[in-house]
């Protein structure tokens, strides 16, 4: 099943995108199921849609260093990472900021009163922390009650 998630996240990315991608899909004698890779899917597809859905898609493609996870590419520069259960762990929008609908309001609150004049341009989440890159190159990290535990000038 999850052979079948990559190729049918690429194809409605690109639909979402408005993009054109050559896809070359793996064919299988397995049907398609509706399980835990297709919640997976839906789960990226709807992000993708209310927050980047007027952006086309450059590329997109399945990374299986240690845990499979999908990368998706605009043609603007901003990419997103998902992982195998379609949850985005890191967002970079290169020219421009995250949307502000993705940022934890105790973090976006805490950037607004500190950093007035910059905004967020990448953002990465983990089990333990959530990290956001500022404009200025400013990295801040926050614990999961997002509480301030580290920051690099």
């Amino acid at each position: 099943m999850e052979s079948l998630l990559f190729p049918i996240i690429m194809l409605a990315v690109t639909l979402i995108g408005g993009g054109i991608l050559l896809l070359f899909l793996k064919t299988s004698k397995k049907p398609p199921q509706t399980d835990a890779g297709s919640t997976a899917m839906q789960t990226a597809q709807q992000f993708i849609k209310k927050y980047f859905g007027d952006r086309k898609v450059a590329f997109a493609k399945e990374e299986s260093d240690f845990r499979k996870s999908y990368e998706i590419a605009f043609k603007n520069g901003d990419k997103i990472e998902f992982d195998r259960k379609g949850e985005w762990t890191d967002i970079d929008c290169k020219y421009s900021a995250v949307p502000t609908g993705i940022i934890p309001a105790p973090i976006a609150k805490y950037v607004a009163d500190n950093y007035p004049d910059n905004k967020i341009v990448q953002i990465e989440r983990d089990t333990r922390s959530t990290e956001v890159k500022l404009d200025n190159r400013m990295e801040i990290k926050f614990d999961k009650q997002h509480r301030v535990i580290e920051m690099d000038f």
